[in-house]
């Protein structure tokens, strides 16, 4: 008994879709021929049950181009039309406001692409600033900046004027760390020591030409020279630096 194999029909003859090879190459628009003159959706139909596909309409609803422009997908769209149609239906966006400070460090905001203001931060986003919105994406828990406090007059511990870093050096006072305390305090309390300030006291006179001496922060006044230290004014004190050298140089070439 010999068989004949029935030639593969063009098309579908439950859907009229364009059949293909089973172990051809893949063509748009066309489906696997599984036999009895079926493609592959309507030959798993009838075999399994599933329910019948709707009608395929002649073009897509949406834009209306025909299936030889583009591929069929579902619900009579094309691939296009029904992925932004998909889109629509399943995404909902809805935009917060932009509130007046920041709900972490209570900042005022502006919006990122308005023109810097001193005292404001850029809106990141979910009622939070720029730096506040990287710390929570990096996971830190005490990376959200806190508002600042001001700066005190003097340091609590010391009680000496405090200034701020990177301002110019003021005679009289000290760099402000943290904690209301200028460098060496907050170093020493954290090492669990305490700062002894000295108190420095400026002679009248001059204990080698006896002439009468200022501090260097105290103001200029006729016949008052400048003191340097070891109660010496500073020319004073330059002679006798002078001195002291020359006579180590004169010490250590005898030695040798």
């Amino acid at each position: 008994m010999t068989r004949t194999r029935t030639p593969r029909p063009a098309a579908c003859t439950a859907c009229d879709v364009t059949l293909r090879d089973k172990g051809g190459p893949t063509i748009a628009n066309t489906r696997v021929h599984m036999g009895r003159g079926l493609c592959s959706a309507c030959w798993k139909r009838d075999r399994y049950g599933y329910r019948p596909l709707p009608e395929r309409p002649p073009a897509c609803e949406q834009c209306g181009r025909g299936w030889d422009e583009v591929t069929y997908t579902a619900r009579g769209m094309c691939a296009g039309c029904y992925g932004t149609q998909h889109y629509r239906e399943t995404t909902v966006r809805v935009r917060q406001a932009m509130p007046e400070t920041c709900e972490s460090c209570s900042r005022t905001l502006r919006h990122k692409r308005a023109p810097a203001t001193p005292g404001t931060v850029g809106y990141a986003g979910k009622g939070l600033c720029g730096a506040c919105t990287n710390a929570v994406r990096n996971g830190r828990t005490r990376g959200v900046r806190q508002p600042r406090r001001p700066m005190p007059a003097t340091c609590r511990s010391c009680s000496r004027t405090l200034r701020k870093v990177g301002t110019p050096k003021i005679p009289g006072t000290v760099v402000f760390v943290a904690n209301g305390m200028c460098g060496s305090c907050y170093n020493a309390d954290r090492a669990g020591t305490t700062v002894t300030v000295p108190v420095r006291t400026v002679p009248t006179e001059c204990t080698s030409c006896e002439r009468p001496m200022r501090a260097k922060t105290a103001p200029v006044a006729p016949g008052v020279v400048v003191h340097r230290a070891r109660g010496l004014c500073s020319g004073c004190y330059v002679a006798e630096a002078r001195r002291e050298r020359q006579l180590l140089a004169f010490v250590l070439g005898g030695a040798q």
